[in-house]
């Protein structure tokens, strides 16, 4: 029968141990991806430790066993005890290989888990929507700074002095030639580009324009030159931006280039490990229970570790190359994944310089302003959740090297 004492004493263990273990549930259903992977590959490293330990013992334990038989070898004279010790010796010899064996295949064995953990994890990586998302309305900030037509000053005057084309580019071939390009261009209201051709032929028309004028005009002639300085600053702005945007262009490639080699790496390790990508999608990718996703992730690990096995045991000479490429191979993705997310940076560095060229621009201060203002909270998210040097480093030490 059970007291009441032990009653409650049972009772107070129950609601503790309970307690403790919801709180543990909802803590982990918390976890953001970092916090899961940093929890699964400790897990792979404590294990690994503890194995190497074992190992160690034993060929320690072996060493010294055969050091004493050597020495008691030595000095025997019965040949009958002599090859007990032999036999003894050998069976020491024995453990003591295995022992290293064992020791390699740990070392392997959690290498790939480390490998296979990485790739799940690099979905969320190659996914930086906030990232993305937040760029929107400091690109169509960037466009409109450089569009000459985002000018009040600049629209008023243009009418005059697209009249002014109409009439005269009959007879003068390059106003001609920039009256089509403007139509082209739809008064620049497309947000042509400000720069190469354009500006050239703008300048020619402009001072053509300001030639025209007479000493009755003098405040349009004042206003056409001022426009005339804003062309040509806008211009040598826009090719400043086009060199920045052709970096980013080659950054969004070097994205697509690397997400192509994901999928392929991801689906073919999946398919090594015997693990589908349905369930993986279904188990890590969609799933938000953070206990599920932890549960998910072991059994992906474990599955990994009866790959490595079984290859050693089927494949005995060879088993530990395809295993070294598919490291390897994870090794450089997260390397890359670090670099590119390395040229954002600087790329935002870029951004940084242009604007400190032209914030004290008579024309532009205030669009200058106003585009720090939305690189700031571009930066702010990208470094929320990017650190090039975290990817560089761990992807540098993510395996132990015996």
């Amino acid at each position: 029968m059970i007291t009441n004492f032990r009653l409650k004493l049972l009772v107070i263990t129950v609601l503790i141990t309970g307690t403790i273990k919801i709180y543990a549930q909802e803590e982990i259903k918390d976890f953001s991806d970092k916090d899961l992977k940093e929890s699964i590959i400790r897990q792979i490293n404590d294990s690994r430790k503890t194995d190497f330990a074992k190992f160690e013992r034993k060929i320690s334990i072996s060493d010294s066993i055969i050091t004493k038989l050597d020495n008691e070898i030595s000095e025997l004279k019965n040949t009958s005890e002599k090859i007990d010790n032999f036999s003894t010796r050998i069976n020491a010899l024995e453990d003591k290989e295995q022992a290293i064996r064992n020791k390699e295949l740990s070392s392997f064995s959690s290498n790939y888990k480390t490998a296979v953990i990485n790739l799940a994890f690099l979905e969320s990586d190659l996914k930086p929507l906030s990232l993305f998302q937040s760029t929107r309305t400091f690109f169509t900030t960037l466009n409109k700074t450089s569009n000459p037509m985002s000018y009040p000053d600049y629209q008023s005057w243009y009418a005059e002095f697209k009249d002014y084309l109409e009439k005269k580019q009959s007879k003068d071939a390059k106003l001609s030639v920039l009256y089509d390009m403007l139509k082209i261009s739809s008064d620049l209201s497309r947000e042509t580009p400000l720069t190469g051709p354009l500006v050239g032929a703008m300048f020619d028309g402009i001072s053509n324009f300001i030639n025209s004028l007479g000493s009755s005009k003098k405040d349009l002639r004042e206003k056409s030159e001022k426009m005339m300085k804003l062309t040509m600053v806008l211009g040598q702005y826009t090719h400043e931006t086009t060199l920045i945007e052709n970096e980013w262009d080659a950054i969004d490639g070097s994205l697509k280039e690397l997400q192509k080699l994901y999928e392929e790496y991801l689906n073919y390790n999946l398919e090594l490990i015997g693990e589908t990508r349905a369930n993986f999608e279904k188990s890590y990718i969609t799933e938000t229970d953070g206990m599920k996703k932890l549960t998910y992730l072991n059994k992906l690990k474990d599955k990994a570790g009866t790959r490595v096995q079984n290859e050693r045991n089927t494949n005995s000479k060879k088993w530990k190359q395809s295993f070294f490429y598919e490291m390897e191979k994870v090794q450089s993705l997260k390397l890359r994944f670090g670099e590119i997310t390395q040229r954002i940076k600087q790329n935002f560095d870029k951004y940084n310089k242009l604007i400190k060229s032209y914030e004290k621009n008579e024309f532009m201060a205030a669009n200058m302003k106003e585009l720090k203002e939305r690189l700031e909270d571009m930066q702010s998210n990208f470094s929320e959740s990017f650190v090039p040097e975290d990817y560089i480093n761990d992807a540098n030490v993510m395996y132990i090297i015996d």
